[in-house]
């Protein structure tokens, strides 16, 4: 129906348009109806159904009614109510209004303009290639950003805020956020709660103040965390490096060759695939090296004592800086296998039984030490390792560096 008039389709009409410019009225019936105003001051009410209601020019007012409508302002300022149901708005205008009351269902607002969720909404997308910002409310929101620079803030809630394209900064809030910067070089700041960030450029920033929850950064691209983060998951299958921080730091590899190294703290550490290199650092760690041909490295005697979860005798290695532990010199060039005089094995066995014994390994339990002066008495023996999986090791899965 095209009417020039106030309007209100009957039964089994489907679309209605005004036309001509003077202000009338449109409502439509229980069917999925199109309703679109003319470039006056409309009243457009879909009642039931899933209604798709355009207001065109003028400053309108839509009523979604019953069912999962799309309401569309159009230009000037307009005012638009979703009532039950999963509502789509669309804002072109800072002033327009959108209101949702509590429990009408799942509403998300589509904006090209600045724009702050009223109460009762969920979900806000930006839309166009202007640099506008989003603002939450204090339900779960799920915020989009656009191809250009925003600002995005969740303020409470667990939010799902996604800056896409653009250098943007975001801010999750209260709550457990998940903030993925997308493209360009972003700014994330999680707030309160057990936040994930999504990092996917090595200039990327994530910024977390103690004691505010536990938080993870999910990266493509080789990564070392901040002050106040716990963990760190590198995803994706390229060859990208790990570096934890002075937290006990929870650092999972990819599918690609990776270096991750714990720093301070007491650590869990896991390779997953490929061949990687696994570092506890400082603090008594957890490396589990995963498929492949791994290495587990040891930077200091003092270090403290690491579990290995995982080593395969004859393919992983455990390699030793020597500048780090007392007496050791490392071959030059690099390569060879720690020789056999200078290691020993067996059951019960915790220290070394002449001068030439350096590391000493309990079959019984899987303890690996370190000893300076083998069986002289200037030095004890350092415990430095524990091979939980009690592997057979032998002289030739170490090697000095």
């Amino acid at each position: 129906v095209r009417s020039s008039v106030t309007y209100t389709l009957g039964d089994n009409l489907e679309r209605l348009v005004l036309v001509g410019d003077a202000n009338i009225n449109g409502t439509g019936n229980g069917l999925n109806n199109n309703i679109v105003g003319n470039d006056a001051r409309n009243l457009l009410d879909g009642k039931g159904g899933n209604d798709y209601i355009n207001g065109k020019g003028g400053n309108d007012t839509l009523f979604g009614g019953d069912g999962d409508d799309f309401l569309l302002g159009g230009t000037g300022i307009d005012r638009m109510v979703g009532g039950a149901g999963n509502d789509i708005y669309y804002v072109d205008d800072v002033h327009d209004v959108v209101i949702e009351n509590a429990e009408e269902g799942n509403d998300a607002v589509r904006s090209s303009v600045t724009y702050t969720l009223g109460d009762n909404l969920e979900r806000l997308v930006l839309v166009g290639d202007a640099n506008i910002n989003g603002t939450g409310n204090g339900l779960n929101n799920n915020i989009v950003g656009n191809d250009a620079r925003n600002l995005l803030d969740g303020k409470g809630g667990n939010d799902y805020i996604n800056g896409k394209g653009g250098n943007d900064t975001l801010f999750g809030g209260d709550g457990d956020d998940f903030l993925l910067g997308g493209t360009g070089i972003d700014r994330m700041v999680g707030g309160a709660g057990n936040d994930i960030y999504y990092v996917d450029d090595v200039h990327d920033v994530v910024i977390e103040n103690a004691e505010e929850g536990n938080d993870a950064v999910r990266s493509s691209v080789t990564y070392t965390l901040g002050d106040n983060l716990e963990r760190l998951v590198l995803v994706g299958d390229a060859n990208i490096n790990g570096t934890g921080n002075g937290l006990n730091n929870n650092i999972v590899g990819n599918g690609g060759i990776n270096h991750l190294y714990g720093g301070g703290g007491n650590d869990y550490i896991s390779g997953q695939g490929g061949d990687d290199t696994l570092i506890g650092g400082a603090g008594n760690d957890f490396l589990f090296g995963g498929d492949g041909r791994n290495t587990f490295r040891f930077l200091s005697s003092t270090d403290g004592i690491d579990r290995i979860g995982d080593f395969k005798a004859g393919t992983d290695t455990i390699q030793i800086v020597a500048n780090g532990f007392e007496g050791l010199v490392a071959p030059s060039p690099i390569g060879p296998a720690l020789s056999d005089t200078a290691f020993i094995s067996g059951s019960g066995i915790t220290e070394a039984t002449n001068s030439h014994q350096r590391f000493i390994y309990n079959n019984d339990n899987g303890a690996l030490f370190f000893d300076a002066d083998g069986s002289g008495a200037g030095f004890e023996a350092v415990r430095i390792a524990t091979l939980t999986n009690l592997a057979h090791l032998s002289a030739g899965d170490i090697f000095l560096i």
